[in-house]
């Protein structure tokens, strides 16, 4: 079963001119000072990610690599994701 979930962009800028006139944008976009994905970023993606996968029911498995930004994630649990 393929099924896909909304995906988050980041950038420096809190509201982009190219993004303007874009009411209905088919993604997230989060601002943050350098436009670097930060760990409290990705902690709150991967928040949101798990409640909607805890609504299905299914169970999945979450690889991240030793970028700066994902070790303080290595302790934290989640429901659905291992």
């Amino acid at each position: 079963m393929n099924q896909f979930y909304d995906n988050t962009e980041t950038g420096k800028a809190k509201q982009p001119r190219t993004l303007r006139n874009i009411n209905n944008l088919p993604c997230q976009y989060e601002a943050t000072a350098k436009g670097w994905v930060t760990a409290s970023l990705l902690a709150k993606i991967i928040d949101k990610f798990n409640d909607e996968i805890a609504g299905t029911g299914r169970h999945i498995l979450l690889l991240l690599d030793q970028a700066g930004s994902h070790m303080p994630l290595a302790e934290r649990k989640w429901s659905n994701i291992t």
